[in-house]
């Protein structure tokens, strides 16, 4: 590609479908000096690392490698102005090389190969996490994720609902297409506002009692009696809550009744 091909436009450098196999083929990109944002979507790009050299593009805030072809994120580390980075859509199989992009505040790594949830503990402003779409089979190490509003970790393996406990701030959590058969370990999940659960195993409707702000629940699209999605108002076609609350206030009334008994 061309220097005559580079176009900055506010801030942005957009080489979005540009038939790009190699960074290094790109005449001209490190003498840039005022791109804020660079789009490397829908490519053919394997390596970062030629871009990490360029250090007149060190402290850009927004990148994207959405749809190429990276197998790792080596050079990634060297970006630590970022806010925003998208490498959704490769065939990345680990997460390594975040620990020193603390800014970042969105993050999505969906349609991987990711097998574990590692590497993020440092990134303690994310507030949008998607991880759909990998092979993920557990939710674990994102306990110092306490600002978290967003987490998007649907079409993966996982049995159960765990390690959540500390995303005190979670508003919108997505968990379609898994293999949980139980609501739980959402009770410290207070501010949330949107669970989407379609499509798991989940038998039963409990597990909502502390979800006092709920506003979108899909949880239809389970094997749960119809009898029992009546008592709670119901859902339409496509498995959303048509009275998220009541719910809600059914399990609270259902954690009620141990207490009762006495």
């Amino acid at each position: 590609m061309s220097s005559e091909q580079i176009l900055v436009d506010k801030g942005m450098l957009n080489l979005a479908g540009k038939k790009i196999h190699y960074i290094d083929e790109i005449q001209g990109l490190g003498h840039l000096k005022s791109v804020k944002k660079l789009n490397f979507s829908d490519n053919f790009i394997s390596d970062i690392m030629p871009l990490a050299k360029l250090e007149s593009l060190l402290t850009i805030d927004e990148l994207s490698f959405f749809n190429n072809k990276l197998r790792d994120m080596n050079g990634i580390e060297q970006f630590t102005s970022l806010r925003s980075l998208t490498l959704s859509r490769n065939k990345i199989d680990a997460i390594r090389g975040l620990d020193k992009l603390v800014n970042l505040t969105e993050l999505f790594l969906d349609d991987n190969s990711i097998t574990e949830i590692q590497g993020l503990s440092s990134l303690v402003n994310l507030k949008i996490l998607w991880l759909g779409d990998n092979r993920i089979r557990e939710i674990k190490n994102l306990d110092r994720l306490v600002n978290l509003e967003e987490l998007y970790i649907g079409f993966n393996a996982i049995k159960r609902i765990t390690g959540l406990d500390n995303l005190v701030n979670l508003r919108e959590l997505v968990l379609i297409y898994n293999e949980i058969e139980e609501i739980e370990g959402l009770d410290n999940l207070r501010s949330l506002e949107s669970l989407n659960i379609n499509y798991n195993r989940i038998k039963e409707i409990r597990g909502l009692g502390n979800m006092m702000k709920i506003r979108n629940l899909a949880i239809g699209k389970n094997p749960i009696p119809d009898a029992e999605l009546k008592k709670c108002g119901g859902v339409d076609g496509e498995g959303h809550a048509l009275d998220p609350i009541r719910f809600h206030l059914h399990c609270r009334r259902e954690i009620a009744k141990p207490a009762e008994k006495k």
